[in-house]
């Protein structure tokens, strides 16, 4: 059943719709082959994000043909995939260490491939002139990831449709980009075209593409805001579940922060732990941080999910920042 299909079974106002899309679990590795319940039917293909939360191990992106990369780090793509498979309930973990090591305990994402929500395209470079694939969100992305699958030299590049062609950011660097464009042109609502670049386009190179909608009502938004010097609030159109951020500051851009609602509260739904990445500094202090342990902010603070949105209570530098732009992803409740 399309997205449309349910919210029109609702009465139109698409409560409780997130579930059929998307789901999170929490899990202890046994180093051995398991089958995950997540209760979210897969076997249409889409994404599985998996994190342990205090070893430092990767952020391990799944999809749907068995094979995998490290959303973390500009590493090429892998065929031995940590979910061997997805079934009608969840999904198959093999034996490896990134995601199943024994007695280890792991948080995982599922984003199921739907019209409205999620959606993966591979294509091959050809560094001649643009090149135009379709998509089957069937609106506008809010945002793309694009990565070369074939070698560690490029990047995860980013786009918002917050801030159109002439922007790129980074998942695994905290930098954004506007001195060049990997963009031609903005996409639309089945297609998305990429500059002759060696980052999304090298002739002969293979590249992965994830796109997530732009606003599906009661599912998920990708949308920004203004950063303030005090405590804040944004509206989504409903109460998330899952909320990806990352702050752009002239000269002092941030990691990526991940917050979901299985994570330890102050109180009620104010959430004070959190997942940091996006810094691939080797020296120093951020040395690591690409993969950081769960971590948790200072005493009293925390970001709350809200009926109609989230409220950041937090003077941490990624949450807080007067003037600064920001961009989330947030993933309804169900």
């Amino acid at each position: 059943m399309s997205i449309m299909q349910m919210m029109l079974g609702a009465g139109g106002a698409g409560g409780g719709i997130a579930g059929e899309y998307f789901a999170k679990a929490r899990y202890t590795g046994t180093g051995s082959a398991q089958h995950i319940t997540t209760d979210l039917d897969m076997t249409g293909g889409g994404l599985t994000w998996i994190k342990n939360g205090v070893d430092g191990r990767m952020h391990v992106w799944n999809y749907d043909d068995s094979k995998q990369m490290y959303a973390t780090e500009p590493d090429y793509e892998y065929s031995s995939a940590e979910v061997t498979s997805w079934t009608s309930t969840g999904f198959n973990l093999g034996n490896r260490s990134q995601t199943n090591f024994s007695s280890l305990d792991y948080h995982s994402w599922s984003f199921k491939k739907a019209e409205g929500f999620y959606d993966t395209v591979t294509y091959t470079g050809t560094a001649y002139g643009t090149q135009t694939f379709s998509h089957n969100l069937g609106q506008v992305p809010g945002m793309i990831l694009i990565k070369n699958t074939n070698e560690s030299t490029y990047w995860w590049n980013l786009y918002r449709d917050d801030k159109g062609t002439g922007w790129h950011g980074y998942l695994n660097n905290n930098h954004d980009n506007s001195s060049s464009s990997f963009w031609h042109t903005a996409p639309t609502s089945t297609q998305f075209t990429v500059n002759d670049m060696d980052e999304v386009n090298r002739s002969g190179y293979e590249y992965r593409a994830f796109l997530f909608a732009k606003e599906t009502e009661n599912l998920i938004k990708c949308g920004s805001f203004t950063g303030t010097s005090s405590d804040q609030s944004v509206a989504v159109g409903f109460k998330p579940q899952f909320l990806l951020i990352k702050r752009y500051a002239s000269g002092d851009n941030t990691d990526w922060m991940l917050i979901d609602d299985s994570m330890a509260t102050v109180s009620g739904e104010q959430y004070k732990e959190y997942w940091e990445f996006g810094n691939t500094s080797t020296t120093g202090s951020s040395a690591g941080r690409v993969n950081s342990d769960l971590l948790t902010l200072s005493t009293g603070e925390y970001v709350e999910f809200t009926n109609t949105g989230f409220t950041i209570s937090s003077t941490h530098t990624n949450l807080r920042s007067l003037s600064a732009d920001f961009c989330y992803m947030a993933i309804a409740a169900p």
